[in-house]
């Protein structure tokens, strides 16, 4: 079982590193923040739909449930860029540093070697 503490910090940290670079280089802090706090809902989200995608996969052996839920993934990852872009050029950068931080956050966490990844 992952640590699920250790992954929230790494994340926090990641989130929080992206997001200060860029309201130090654009200014616009209330779009850049309420984005990143889209992006790691919508990524959060997606994470669990993706679990969902695999289980019906190899567990269930429904291969249209998971081919339709991973084109409802994809279809929801653009829908909120494609939103996020319409409201504010800032806030879809935003978005998609949240999306980027919990990739970012995972590879982190797994590379360090903290012994969870195989069990």
């Amino acid at each position: 079982m992952m640590d699920k503490k250790g992954i929230i910090l790494v994340g926090l940290i990641v989130n929080c590193a992206f997001s200060s670079l860029a309201i130090f280089v654009l200014h616009d802090a209330l779009h850049i923040i309420s984005g990143v706090f889209t992006g790691a809902l919508i990524a959060v989200w997606n994470l669990f739909l993706m679990e969902i995608v695999i289980n019906a996969t190899l567990r269930h052996k429904k291969p249209v449930l998971a081919l339709t839920l991973q084109i409802t993934r994809l279809l929801i990852y653009g829908a909120f860029a494609y939103l996020s872009y319409v409201f504010s050029i800032h806030f879809a950068l935003g978005y998609g540093i949240g999306v980027a931080s919990l990739g970012i956050t995972l590879a982190i966490y797994f590379r360090k070697g903290n012994g969870n990844e195989c069990k």
